[in-house]
């Protein structure tokens, strides 16, 4: 009536309220609506002469479960008077957790970063998440209604028959990895889960698919496996040379000062091998520290110069250019070394001829160190490249893994410097650094090493 109170209920109600009739008749509205706004709006809306439709509401049981229904009520008015109302109330429950559990689905197809495609078992698409707009480059106005074929290299149009295939048979295709191609017309690798869409009888109707671009890992794969085998071979040089000497000296039983040379400089080579893998698997697992004290640049260069011309056939110059003073700057000794020496021996491995030039320069903020060198240059296209894991010049000859200059800049980078290369073909190489000399707000921007850098400015 007018005023809120029950005055009848059909069996439909009263089950879906959970109350008898005795129970039910007679209470207010508000006693079985979970929202006391939703009833007052709905109470003022029918006195104001509305018609409700679809009025969507929320019922506590007598249980005290929740059930979501819609409302379509009206009022009958006598001699302008309220009467009571007429209210038909629809359980939607179920419904709406059918809507929400297929709005979550959505949101999280749309967010998800593989591709989710739906296809009819002909092969028509039925839908194209966002995923799939970024991987094969059609948006879901192009791709939906259009064959699968779409993205299907012409190649491998018979693995598409043997998938629908499967699929009819109700067969579900996991970890399937093929290549597709994009708009663009790029290849794409990617792997496949494909699984059966049934309707409400069981019948297949259709199949979903989900595709993950794997370009990225088969690349990372076919990296390792050529790092491993670059890694076995650079490794069995050594070994074998070392074995040659040892076997020497033991069929002649006496000592030999080359075989003994020869075997010290192949020990350290392996060392280094060694050395730049573990360096990389600190660089992978962000492991890597620095100890940084005081250090002179140019001693340091100096040190690295002499060693490296040592080791090196025939004894090699290295001419090292730098002021008759100090630089001292806030820097890891150990690493700054394993840069600097690894800049002259790429030079003395790749330019056979003419001198290697260590220069050193102090700036006001950074110190400065460049080596040349009078070899035969690395072309524009490669001088990035080359300081990528595992990248070399195409035109290298020298053996290595193609650590050396990947581990240099992470080192170089790891002390807020930069290093790069400036070179031009047939016109030799010249590798800079540039090292601040300590880092904002490091322990090492001490005032005694900032007046003793200052001073030597």
């Amino acid at each position: 009536d007018a005023d809120g109170i029950i005055q009848w209920a059909n069996r439909a109600e009263l089950e879906l309220t959970g109350y008898r009739r005795d129970e039910y008749v007679g209470r207010h509205i508000a006693d079985v609506h979970a929202d006391a706004a939703t009833i007052a709006d709905i109470l003022a809306r029918l006195a104001r002469g509305e018609a409700l439709q679809d009025y969507p509401a929320r019922l506590r049981r007598k249980d005290g479960s929740l059930r979501h229904v819609v409302i379509s009520s009206n009022a009958r008015w006598t001699n302008g008077a309220f009467s009571h109302t007429r209210c038909v109330t629809r359980d939607v429950t179920d419904q709406r957790r059918a809507d929400e559990a297929m709005t979550r689905l959505a949101a999280i197809v749309d967010s998800t970063d593989d591709a989710v495609i739906g296809k009819t078992l002909d092969g028509m698409i039925t839908s194209w998440n966002l995923a799939a707009e970024r991987l094969y480059g059609y948006s879901a106005a192009e791709a939906i209604g259009q064959p699968i074929t779409l993205i299907v290299p012409p190649e491998r149009r018979d693995e598409l028959a043997d998938i629908m295939a499967r699929l009819r048979r109700g067969e579900r295709i996991a970890h399937h990895e093929t290549e597709r191609v994009r708009r663009d017309g790029r290849r794409v690798e990617v792997s496949l889960s494909i699984s059966p869409i049934r309707d409400a009888t069981g019948t297949i109707i259709g199949a979903s698919k989900i595709a993950r671009d794997i370009t990225e890992r088969r690349a990372a794969e076919q990296r390792r496996q050529a790092f491993l085998e670059m890694l076995a071979h650079d490794l069995r040089s050594p070994l074998t040379a070392v074995r040659g000497y040892a076997q020497l000296m033991q069929r002649r039983q006496a000592f030999n000062q080359r075989a003994t040379e020869a075997i010290i400089a192949e020990a350290s080579r392996m060392g280094r091998l060694v050395a730049d893998v573990l360096e990389m698997a600190r660089l992978d697992a962000a492991r890597l520290e620095l100890r940084r004290a005081e250090v002179d640049l140019v001693a340091l260069a100096r040190r690295c110069a002499e060693q490296s011309s040592l080791l090196a056939h025939h004894e090699r110059e290295v001419r090292v250019d730098a002021p008759d003073e100090s630089i001292i700057g806030a820097w890891d000794a150990d690493r700054l070394a394993q840069v600097v020496t690894n800049l002259i021996d790429n030079a003395l491995k790749y330019a056979p001829d003419g001198p290697i030039v260590v220069r050193l320069e102090r700036q006001p903020n950074q110190a400065c160190l460049a080596v040349s060198d009078q070899g035969p240059g690395i072309a524009p296209a490669e001088q990035e490249r080359i300081f990528e894991r595992f990248g070399r010049a195409a035109e290298a000859t020298a053996s290595g893994m193609g650590l050396g200059l990947y581990i240099s800049r992470a080192l170089v980078d790891a002390h807020g410097g930069r290093l790069w290369v400036d070179s031009l073909p047939g016109h030799g190489s010249t590798f800079s650094l540039a090292l601040p000399y300590a880092l904002p707000g490091d322990a090492a921007d001490a005032p005694s090493l900032d007046a003793k850098v200052d001073r030597q400015t």
